[in-house]
């Protein structure tokens, strides 16, 4: 294919060099002539100051949209306007203002229009969903999702305050710059949100004009309740997932590349005498000494940073090419989470 990349912030470089990898035309384009220049040049790919320009001067089988958040929705309409299949970068947008809109232009052209929701391609995601295929934890009651990091640490040799994150002007803020990831994980591993409540706020100092703290809880319709943390204040970076299940549970140990899990049918950790009553079972655990960590069933994954971006964008190339629609994350997956995170059920909390 040729693939414009709108944007050469580092996303839009990534996805730069893995269309390369996989022997696509790339032009890149980027209103920041400097570091437009500078990349292109590293890499050998044309470049543009202005989309219009490009679209208008060569033909292009697909685009990608890696801007900032606020920055989504109008490049969208117009390459989808000039007949390019697109690939997103999350969330669609900031509001749900002409996502309508788009959505007409996209269904009207017949265009393939995805999703960039890496953590579908995450190694240890789809270990998890292996796991859960195979029920190993019986039906799932209630899933806990914590994560979190600290925001000048993210791209630690620039300054954080002039990043998209931190700006409310560019589409920041924790809710939608983490919990859309969050939000389509729900959605693709524990079933559609049929209701949902979240508080956002700025807890901390930093100096930002977003909120710094989400927490929010979902039901879905496979009656299974989550409840979501996430944050840009973690000294030291977290995410853990926790499923919890009729006969047992799975959490993730991403650093360690391993997924952990007990259920019922594991002899250890459980107490040699079955004449236990349930109340006295995890006594007997105590006494004995058990160590919990080391008393789980472990699967491992082999993980590698760039792998899951290359798979998501090689997956996108793939539905081009066939011409098939059918599949996700696509365009309403995107407007199904951007219906949840701009509802004003996720209220905003203030103590000034």
């Amino acid at each position: 294919m040729k693939v414009l990349i709108v944007g050469a912030g580092s996303i839009g470089k990534r996805h730069a060099l893995n269309f390369k990898s996989l022997n696509n035309e790339v032009v890149v384009c980027d209103t920041n002539k400097d570091r437009v220049r500078k990349f292109s040049k590293e890499n050998d790919f044309s470049y543009y100051l202005n989309y219009f320009d490009a679209i208008n001067t060569e033909d292009f089988d697909a685009a990608v949209i890696a801007t900032p958040s606020n920055f989504h929705i109008e490049p969208a309409i117009d390459l989808a306007s000039h007949k390019l299949n697109i690939f997103m970068e999350k969330p669609l947008s900031i509001s749900m203002e002409k996502v309508n809109h788009l959505s007409h232009i996209v269904e009207k052209n017949n265009l393939i229009f995805m999703m960039g929701q890496s953590y579908r391609f995450h190694e240890g995601m789809l270990c998890i969903k292996d796991l859960m295929d195979n029920n190993i934890v019986g039906d799932i009651y209630n899933v806990e999702m914590l994560g979190g990091w600290y925001l000048p640490d993210w791209h630690y040799k620039e300054d954080y305050t002039k990043e998209y994150a931190a700006r409310s002007d560019l589409g920041g803020g924790v809710l939608l710059t983490s919990l859309s990831h969050s939000i389509d994980t729900v959605r693709w591993l524990f079933g559609e949100v049929v209701d949902f409540r979240g508080w956002k706020a700025k807890l901390g100092n930093l100096k930002l004009d977003v909120d710094d703290y989400v927490s929010c809880s979902l039901f879905t319709d496979k009656k299974i309740i989550v409840n979501i943390i996430d944050d840009f204040l973690s000294r030291i970076p977290r995410n853990q997932i926790r499923i919890n299940g009729s006969e047992g549970f799975i959490v993730s140990a991403f650093s360690k590349n391993e997924i952990h899990y007990w259920n019922t049918n594991t002899k250890r950790f459980l107490p040699d005498d079955k004449s236990l009553k349930p109340n006295y079972a995890y006594k007997k655990i105590l006494e004995d000494g058990i160590n919990y960590d080391t008393s789980l069933d472990k699967k491992s994954f082999k993980f590698n940073i760039n792998k899951r971006y290359v798979d998501e964008i090689n997956f996108f190339a793939e539905k081009v090419k066939e011409r098939d629609p059918n599949f996700s994350p696509n365009l309403f997956d995107g407007i199904r989470v951007m219906e949840i995170l701009t509802n004003e059920k996720i209220s905003e909390v203030s103590w000034k």
